[in-house]
């Protein structure tokens, strides 16, 4: 967290070690209503990563809060490294939610292929939802049982894995189990 007094009174420069890091922190200054002191230019016009690299410094001073930029190794003593404010999260509550990213992505990719391979078959998307709960317990469990006694072993009609076949199964029966709640 910065000190924009204590910044804009000249106490301390500010040292960027990326260019990225350097157009954040100018976006920063020009919310606290700074400007370049030579020329004027909003400050995203220029970051001078082009000529100082990862020693861009940026420091202040004067009356007006202008930013200068120079070379580290030629400013004050007084020079902190920027690193960028945390994103807000309170934006975006996520609280009691499944983080869904920790679910292998693998899993989807099976079920869809027994899916397509279903209405492939069946010439209708969503006619798994009219079959007997029971039926799907059935046709996991013998899924399982071949997986378990071959798990390379694939399914005679399909010729898609025992597992996958399984995976599908399991998913009807979840969605069905939060249609019934």
């Amino acid at each position: 967290m910065i000190d924009w007094d204590k910044f804009k009174r000249g106490e301390f420069a500010v040292r960027c070690d990326t260019e990225d890091k350097a157009k954040a922190f100018l976006r920063e200054c020009a919310k606290e209503g700074m400007h370049w002191s030579v020329t004027g230019d909003p400050l995203a016009v220029h970051t001078r990563w082009d000529v100082y690299k990862n020693n861009t410094c940026y420091c202040s001073g004067n009356e007006t809060y202008d930013i200068m930029y120079t070379n580290a190794k030629y400013s004050a003593d007084g020079i902190i490294e920027y690193a960028p404010p945390e994103p807000d999260q309170s934006l975006k509550s996520d609280a009691g939610k499944p983080q869904l990213s920790l679910v292998p992505t693998e899993i989807t990719r099976c079920i869809a292929r027994v899916r397509e391979y279903g209405v492939n078959k069946y010439h209708a998307r969503d006619s798994w939802r009219e079959v007997d709960p029971q039926r799907y317990r059935d046709a996991m469990y013998r899924h399982m049982l071949a997986y378990i006694d071959n798990p390379d072993g694939v399914d005679e009609e399909s010729g898609l894995p025992h597992l996958w076949h399984c995976a599908a199964n399991i998913a009807f029966l979840c969605e069905m189990e939060k249609e019934k709640k």
